[in-house]
């Protein structure tokens, strides 16, 4: 009778209880549980009962004994099939991450774990490499990473080096890499000697899930897998080692055959793509006169995405990616998990959450950034392919600069024979001769600082057998000079023809130049009449150089004359003046290339040492006479570059 025995606990799901009876089940001194039988009579159980029971008790202890015996050889088989299989992995299986995930599926269909997690150390971090549960899709997308410094069983695991097991697991405990509804986790180092692959973990959702044998059974197999990730990790740099080399060569052929720069950039971002592993390659070429980064070629994107690329130009100062890349030519990594951030523009472009950008520098100077998804965080791979990345980097660098260099050698020699056939258009402007007028012997040399220059003289027939002899300066050198001497040439031959006043053609030239010519130029020009039959000399200078005179009685004087250059301002005056020529005198004109020419102590020609020249050449011919003016010059001023244009010519009256 229940009802008078305090041992009984009454139980409300069975209230009708009036009797019970409780045997163990026992086998070898050891209880396996308890047979309880309850009846709704009272007195309902006699002692043919108990002997019933206590013989039936017998029996059942004995099944549950070998059937708990057959479940832990059922267990034990299974354990020695995975590791089997494991090892079998281990042996045959070369690929990363076939590997990994090869390991998962054998622990999880034969061990029973549906939680289980590999990660894989890449210098301070553990990434997430493989795993079993609908979670770890998304793990491996968002790219879960675990910094060896940070909270959390795993990294203290990676950490340390030593297993971890939680057994009772608070759903509010704050591990971050821990499922919400997780109550237990079992964390073991992949370690091979004392250095540390990674860590494997399993998770559960029922408390004290980790027996001592599943964390033996657990640090068995993560010693298979460390030796197997080993292997894989070994093997794959060889390859990938191999494979960049072999990477390195096609890109370096690629485009050293390319020619046009455009044609190198879209190499390197196919190849890149194709040889290297990246999804998406981008090139932006750095402007340094604007400081942009320009969007060049883009692969591994749509037509419509590359486009939206092309249109880029980017600040530098405005971007820590950029700024990072003046200041080093290492890598710069951006994303989730680094320092720098990826500008909002790439973003949404590559659509990543990590970039790698790689300086393309050749001989010191910044050429462009090449721009990739990084790679991916395994040890030993990632600088693996980190180096393909920066050879073919250096790759398209030195293609680029070559490219560039070739450009820079034709624009010169298109440049060059421009100023040659400008030369030779400027030489035809130039008189082929001095005149041969009797009784006057004339001379002239004209000598460019470059091919091509502002300088000229001339020798215009006039009427009733007069002649009009001019030399000029245009105040600048090289083609703007030539192309604005071949303009005031034309323009004072123009205005010669009909006027008989060297002051009334010069006024008119500056009259044509100040109307017709929108320019920052101007002309010095010293222009005079010739009467050949009587040797006078009519002559007015516009801001030139004073011609030099040098008597029959051996004085030597200036022709001066007050005039302001032609070009310059409306309304200018000249003065005009008239001399005599007689027998033995010589005339010396010249432009400022004799006189301002300097040696290499900074010393110019000066007006002194050409009056020198002239009056040590009393008796020579006119010819001999300019010519000895040009090689003292050049006698004077030595190695140094020629300091503007020469012009001499010499008049003598036989």
């Amino acid at each position: 009778d229940v009802s008078r025995d305090a041992r009984y606990l009454h139980l409300v799901a069975l209230p009708d209880t009036r009797a019970e009876i409780a045997v163990p089940l026992v086998v070898e001194g050891r209880v396996l549980g308890v047979l309880d039988v309850q009846s709704d009579r009272v007195h309902a159980f006699g002692d043919e009962d108990v002997f019933t029971l206590e013989a039936l008790a017998g029996q059942i202890a004995i099944a549950l004994q070998e059937a708990q015996t057959y479940e832990e050889l059922r267990r034990h088989s299974e354990r020695l099939r995975a590791m089997i299989e494991v090892s079998r992995a281990v042996v045959s299986i070369l690929e990363l991450d076939e590997l990994l995930d090869e390991v998962v599926d054998l622990v999880t269909d034969y061990l029973g774990y549906e939680r289980v997690h590999i990660f894989l150390r890449e210098g301070d971090v553990l990434y997430f490499r493989a795993g079993s549960g609908v979670h770890s899709g998304r793990w491996a997308v968002e790219g879960l990473a675990c910094p060896l410094d940070g909270p959390g069983t795993v990294p203290t695991v990676g950490r340390t080096g030593q297993t971890i097991v939680l057994r009772d697991v608070h759903p509010d405990s704050g591990e971050p890499y821990l499922l919400p509804d997780t109550r237990s986790e079992l964390a073991v180092p992949l370690q091979m000697a004392d250095r540390l692959l990674g860590v494997f973990e399993v998770q559960s959702p029922d408390e004290n899930a980790f027996s001592r044998g599943d964390v033996k059974l657990v640090q068995a197999l993560a010693d298979m897998v460390a030796v197997a990730v080993r292997n894989a990790t070994l093997y794959t740099a060889q390859r990938e080692e191999a494979w960049g080399t072999t990477a390195l060569l096609q890109v370096a052929e690629a485009v050293n055959a390319a020619v046009e720069i455009e044609e190198i950039y879209q190499t390197v971002v196919r190849l890149t793509v194709m040889l290297a592993g990246p999804t998406r390659c981008g090139i932006m070429a750095w402007d340094s006169g604007d400081e942009r980064f320009t969007g060049e070629a883009l692969y591994g994107v749509s037509q419509d995405v590359e486009a939206r690329f092309r249109t880029l130009s980017l600040p530098a100062d405005e971007h820590l990616f950029f700024r990072a890349a003046l200041s080093s030519d290492e890598p710069i990594s951006a994303g989730v998990g680094e320092d720098v951030p990826i500008p909002e523009q790439l973003s949404g472009i590559f659509e990543v959450d990590t970039l790698l950008g790689i300086p393309l520098v050749a001989r010191g100077k910044l050429l462009g950034l090449m721009i990739v998804d990084a790679p991916p965080r395994i040890e030993g791979l990632y600088h693996q392919r980190l180096n393909i990345l920066t050879g073919i980097a250096y790759q398209a660098a030195l293609a680029i600069e070559s490219a560039n260099l070739q450009a820079e050698a034709a624009e010169r020699h298109r440049l060059e024979r421009e100023l040659e056939v400008a030369s030779e258009i400027q030489s035809s402007f130039l008189p082929e001769s001095a005149p041969d007028i009797p009784g006057w012997d004339i001379g002239a040399l004209y000598r460019a600082a470059n091919q091509v220059g502002g300088d000229f003289y001339d020798f215009i027939r006039l009427r009733s057998g007069r002649w009009g002899i001019v030399i000029a300066d245009v105040a600048d050198k090289g083609v703007p000079a030539a192309l604005y001497m071949a303009l005031s040439r034309t323009l004072i031959r123009a205005a010669a023809i009909n006027r008989t006043s060297p002051a009334d053609t010069l006024l008119r030239v500056n009259e044509l130049l100040l109307s017709d010519v929108r320019s920052d130029l101007f002309v010095t020009c010293w222009y005079g009449i010739l009467d050949p039959e009587t040797g006078e000399l009519l002559y007015a200078s516009a801001g030139h150089n004073h011609p030099l005179l040098l008597t029959g009685t051996g004085e030597v004087r200036e022709l001066v004359g007050r005039g302001v250059a032609l070009g310059v301002i409306d309304g200018i005056s000249v003065e005009e003046h008239r001399i005599s020529l007689n027998c033995g005198d010589r005339l010396l004109a010249y432009t400022d290339g004799v006189t301002e020419a300097v040696n290499p102590d900074g010393v110019a020609f000066g007006i002194e040492r050409l009056r020198q020249v002239l009056a040590g050449h009393s008796e020579t011919s006119a010819d001999a006479l300019v010519r000895a003016v040009a090689d003292a010059v050049g006698e004077f001023v030595g190695d140094m570059p020629p300091f503007d244009d020469l012009t001499v010519v010499a008049l003598i009256r036989e």
